[in-house]
């Protein structure tokens, strides 16, 4: 059955629907070759509007706040202390924090995301709104036929980036060091995953020392340091957890969803009534 969060499910169908908290977690990327202050950075952290973004692409139903890059189904997960308020902004101190930085407000940034639909780009305004009262200027980058070619370019002038991401496996090996070891960008023309071109040699270091460890938990606790130190520098902002919602027939035996397939139905073990 659900988890009790999402219990709401009623109804005839209610023990044929699960309704979960998917792999896949929102956020958006600083880029640091053009937000090199911190406490910019930290403006536009508290004053992003994570609520807003969830609420315009359809509330809880759709997705659920997130407190990490990492998903809380993944060993280890802690929420991350930076982001103790989200999904609420806090626009006076996203105000004080761009006061503070010594920067000509209204400060502009650009936002890339990927667009095209009304809901992408409601979502996109909601930040866009965050930030603006926080003495931001916003000029949305929406891209429809074309994305990652894009923000993947070290080159790319975007301020500020849409990502997604959710863990190959259920370890958080698989989502901090694909995104942040700055290392594994092997070409001049690509950034791979780190679209915000965040380059630490504190956080590598930290990524080297979880990958010597001899088991899940052990490397779990580094990865939470590691996490850490992208909150306090922050590296990404997280914006919210999708969710899945699925409805099997009624003749469909052995029902199986867990963090081991990625919550996606697992085909090894469900069957079929004869």
């Amino acid at each position: 059955m659900p988890p009790a969060f999402y219990s709401r499910i009623t109804g005839a169908v209610q023990d044929r629907s699960t309704l979960t908290e998917s792999p896949f977690v929102d956020y958006v990327l600083p880029n640091f070759k053009k937000m090199k202050n911190l406490k910019v950075r930290q403006a536009l952290l508290a004053s992003t509007d994570a609520q807003g973004w969830i609420n315009a692409g359809g509330g809880e139903k759709a997705y659920k706040p997130a407190k990490s890059m990492v998903n809380p189904s993944l060993i280890g997960y802690k929420e991350n202390p930076a982001f103790a308020n989200m999904p609420k902004p806090d626009f006076a101190k996203g105000k004080q924090m761009l006061s503070s930085a010594g920067v000509k407000t209204p400060y502009p940034i650009k936002f890339t995301y990927q667009g095209g639909t009304p809901t992408t780009d409601k979502q996109a305004a909601a930040l866009k709104d965050g930030w603006q009262k926080a003495g931001f200027k916003v000029t949305l980058d929406p891209l429809t036929e074309t994305f990652y070619d894009i923000i993947q370019k070290p080159t790319n002038d975007s301020d500020v980036i849409w990502g997604g991401w959710g863990a190959d496996w259920p370890s958080i090996s698989t989502v901090l060091p694909a995104l942040f070891d700055s290392r594994i960008n092997l070409t001049k023309a690509s950034n791979g995953q780190d679209y915000g071109n965040y380059k630490s040699d504190s956080a590598n270091k930290l990524i080297d020392e979880a990958a010597s460890k001899s088991s899940v938990d052990e490397a779990a606790q580094v990865y939470s340091q590691l996490d850490d130190q992208l909150g306090k520098d922050v590296a990404y902002i997280p914006l919210e957890i999708s969710v899945f919602y699925y409805l099997h027939g009624s003749k469909i035996t052995n029902y199986l969803q867990s963090p081991a397939s990625s919550q996606y139905p697992d085909l090894g073990a469900v069957g079929v009534k004869q």
